[in-house]
């Protein structure tokens, strides 16, 4: 996401963290991925683990590890559009700080007249 409104630092910084969350959630996804065929591996079917005790209690951790993952991914999906709310808020505010200023230079400029250049003999 690029909001830089004309090159600055601020939406230069904004625009390469959401590009992080954005690769973390990529990231994440491929995890997630890789934990929901897990069980389907380690057994060669739908059934996680059949035939020993333990194998339960691995499935219960097993589904509690990838829901965590979930739930991290919705945050950080949550963040990525927060974020760029946030910049476009910004660099609107940007914007219309700019264009006042742009207006009030020229007011006092059409008022007094554009300044002469000074010299110095030095």
């Amino acid at each position: 996401m690029a909001v830089d409104g004309g090159g600055g630092s601020a939406g230069a910084i904004v625009r390469v963290q959401v590009e992080s969350l954005q690769d973390y959630a990529s990231e994440l996804e491929t995890e997630i991925a890789a934990l929901e065929r897990a069980p389907q591996r380690l057994n060669g079917n739908a059934a996680f683990g059949g035939g020993f005790g333990e194998a339960i209690g691995l499935r219960d951790r097993h589904d509690l590890v990838l829901q965590q993952m979930r739930d991290l991914l919705q945050q950080v999906r949550a963040g990525i559009a927060t974020a760029q709310a946030a910049a476009q808020q910004i660099a609107a505010r940007y914007e219309g700080a700019d264009e006042l200023s742009r207006v009030r230079l020229e007011e006092i400029t059409s008022t007094m007249g554009t300044p002469a250049p000074t010299t110095t003999g030095l």
